[in-house]
């Protein structure tokens, strides 16, 4: 996302400061990897590192559309956004059972659906941020100014959604390794598209037409009170665009 916003023409100051967070990202990677290696040594004897690698960066992708959801420059040739973390979810479940790592797994469980969670959290209160904007900002713009003023803040937004999508899938494909979840027929945390982000008239104007038999994508039911609760956004979306049918569904 940070390379995405640079642009593809770089300047040499950006360029430093590109190849300096790498570097820092590096060095984190293989600390983190380093203390990660001490608790499982078990299943690091038996299982293909590389074979891994390129497993759990494809497995992750594949919850995406997109192969570079950013649209990022061809000139990112870096490695460091591909490597491996050491963690149970890497190796999947059977391998670390097997390994009597059962301890870390359910840890590790416990956290992913926590992240899982916070995500889904973010996405609805991101959503609703942009329908927010969409009515106050972009349709009540006056002139070319105004409109592109609007339209440069809906697009910093849509890349904060495909962020937090992604770290949706990723926790959610850990989930999966991790024996807590089925691919086939989820039990909580079901794939979350593209057209599941978007704002349309269901939310803007439910009373448009031909919006009886539309849906809302699944995650707007899940605990929908709570985060209503909690965030002046949610309790504008829920309760002043969203039809009375699918707020009481929530």
């Amino acid at each position: 996302m940070y390379i995405h916003r640079k642009g593809r023409y770089t300047s040499t100051e950006d360029k430093l400061d590109i190849a300096t967070r790498r570097e820092r990202l590096r060095r984190k990677v293989d600390s983190f990897n380093n203390k990660a290696a001490q608790y499982l040594e078990g299943v690091l004897d038996t299982t293909d590192v590389t074979t891994t690698r390129s497993r759990v960066a494809d497995e992750i992708l594949s919850d995406d559309e997109d192969d570079d959801p950013f649209g990022e420059p061809a000139q990112d040739e870096c490695e460091i956004k591909d490597e491996i973390l050491f963690l149970p979810s890497t190796f999947g479940e059977e391998p670390c059972r097997a390994a009597g790592l059962t301890t870390p797994l359910e840890k590790e469980i416990g956290l992913r659906q926590g992240q899982a969670n916070d995500a889904l959290q973010q996405l609805r209160q991101t959503i609703g941020q942009k329908s927010f904007l969409y009515r106050e900002n972009l349709r009540k713009a006056e002139g070319k100014i105004h409109q592109t003023r609007a339209w440069t803040t809906i697009k910093i937004i849509d890349d904060n959604l495909t962020m937090t999508r992604l770290t949706y899938a990723a926790a959610r494909r850990a989930l999966i390794s991790l024996g807590a979840e089925n691919e086939a027929e989820p039990i909580y945390y079901r794939q979350v598209t593209k057209a599941d982000m978007r704002v349309g008239t269901i939310i803007l104007n439910p009373n448009a037409a031909g919006q009886r038999n539309a849906r809302l994508a699944w995650f707007w039911t899940v605990d929908m009170e709570l985060d209503a609760d909690n965030s002046k956004l949610m309790k504008e979306c829920k309760h002043h665009r969203m039809p009375s049918s699918f707020s009481s569904q929530c």
